[in-house]
């Protein structure tokens, strides 16, 4: 069995974890009860984001260029969406403090800044989920056009 080290990525849906984490800071926003476990997931969206910019910014290894094939698909997602890789980096960890305090305490941060990063969270993943969706759209296509028999 493979062993893998503590900077293996795990599989799972970035634009998953930004959907429950703008859930989970509406339910703040309104006042009403959250769920941890969505706030969490912020938090680990914000880490897996800030891996993929530290990526961008250092050359791939071939060892990195065979490992996993979906965080390759997303960093070429966000090389390609052209945006600031240092200032999205400073922003995703001021994003990622903040969903911390709130998951300490809910009212230490203010409607506006909620809001903002219920937006940033969303556009950071746009790049991303568009990436996927059109691959499973192509994945798909080509499997229609099969004939079997």
């Amino acid at each position: 069995m493979n062993k893998y080290s503590k900077e293996s990525e795990e599989f799972f849906n970035p634009a998953k974890l930004a959907d429950e984490a703008v859930l989970a800071l509406s339910c703040i926003e309104r006042g009403s009860e959250t769920s941890l476990e969505f706030l969490k997931g912020g938090l680990k969206l914000c880490d897996y984001m800030m891996h993929l910019f530290q990526g961008i910014k250092a050359p791939e290894t071939e060892q990195q260029k065979w490992a996993f094939r979906s965080v390759r698909d997303d960093r070429k997602a966000l090389q390609e969406s052209g945006i600031d890789i240092d200032k999205e980096l400073r922003k995703t960890k001021e994003v990622r403090k903040w969903i911390s305090d709130l998951i300490d305490d809910a009212s230490s941060h203010s409607q506006a800044e909620i809001q903002s990063i219920k937006d940033y969270l969303l556009n950071i993943t746009m790049p991303i989920w568009q990436s996927r969706t059109s691959e499973f759209r192509e994945r798909k296509m080509k499997r229609s056009l099969i004939i079997h028999g």
